[in-house]
């Protein structure tokens, strides 16, 4: 289904509270996800309208003039069908087997950066604008669970063309079965690196000097810094301290009697903080520059 047509079906309600869904935090500066029921009732039964669905940023490339709908940048976000959110979701119901991994928020997400289907959403003559994946006649949309990834790593839908290698089935980007996927192409990792420093720049950028951040009792301190961040607040409540890279590894775990981390052995970047208690969570972004 085009992006089109699913405005035009009022999928995209569950972004506004005031159609019964729930509105966005500023879409400039945040990915928004919403996870939600996107199935329909056929005869009884919920069968899922899509799996999910994302808008691309502004402006991106892969995506010709005419192929996104007017306006369509209100809706900014990424929307997850909540049985195939996560690994092995309990609520995963007849897709489990082809879609209990959680990737269908990486493939959505890979939208959210610039990136669309590996078969280009067309035949062997379409292509999807990266030049190290192969052109495919369609997607590899899996529909037996039993079916193995090894018995579809030969699979070459457009065999005619010369030097042609076989379908890419392994990529975030296909709808094969999430047990196969496990990459993006560097084109593609290259694509969405010129979002995040393009369109998408505020999602991972910070003013150079804002001194300190401050939210619900919390003060962290200086923001940048360089060798040292400090911690600043009054609680008697235990909490949990983590910093994270932008891909989300964990380069500090602490407690909350430190006031003062050492940061000096983290390259310059972008880092989130999250201070986690019985009852209350505070996260925030912090720039290192040295």
């Amino acid at each position: 289904m085009d992006l089109a047509s699913k405005i035009s079906c009022g999928i995209d309600n569950v972004k506004y509270a005031d159609k019964g869904g729930t509105d966005p935090w500023d879409q400039k500066k945040y990915l928004n996800i919403w996870v939600c029921n996107l199935a329909l009732d056929v005869l009884g039964e919920q069968v899922p309208f899509v799996l999910g669905f994302a808008y691309p940023p502004v402006g991106a490339p892969l995506f010709p003039p005419g192929s996104l709908p007017e306006g369509y940048e209100v809706n900014d976000g990424v929307v997850i069908h909540y049985p195939v959110f996560g690994i092995n979701n309990p609520g995963i119901g007849t897709l489990a087997g082809l879609n209990d991994k959680g990737r269908t928020c990486t493939h959505e997400v890979g939208h959210y950066l610039g990136l669309r289907h590996i078969w280009g959403d067309g035949d062997c003559t379409v292509d999807d604008g990266i030049a190290d994946t192969p052109d495919a006649d369609d997607s590899s949309q899996a529909e037996d669970p039993t079916i193995t990834c090894e018995s579809l790593f030969t699979k070459n839908t457009c065999s005619e063309i010369a030097t042609q290698f076989p379908d890419m089935i392994e990529n975030y980007m296909d709808y094969s079965k999430e047990e196969c996927m496990n990459m993006f192409s560097q084109g593609q990792i290259n694509m969405m690196r010129s979002m995040l420093e393009g369109p998408r720049a505020e999602l991972v950028g910070l003013p150079a000097s804002i001194g300190s951040v401050e939210k619900d009792g919390f003060v962290i301190f200086p923001n940048p810094t360089g060798n040292e961040l400090n911690i600043s607040y009054n609680s008697p409540v235990q909490y949990e301290i983590a910093i994270l890279d932008v891909l989300g590894k964990a380069v500090f775990n602490g407690r909350s009697d430190v006031s003062k981390i050492d940061v000096s052995g983290l390259n310059n970047g972008v880092y989130f903080i999250q201070i986690l208690g019985e009852n209350q969570a505070f996260s925030t972004r912090f720039t290192i520059q040295k």
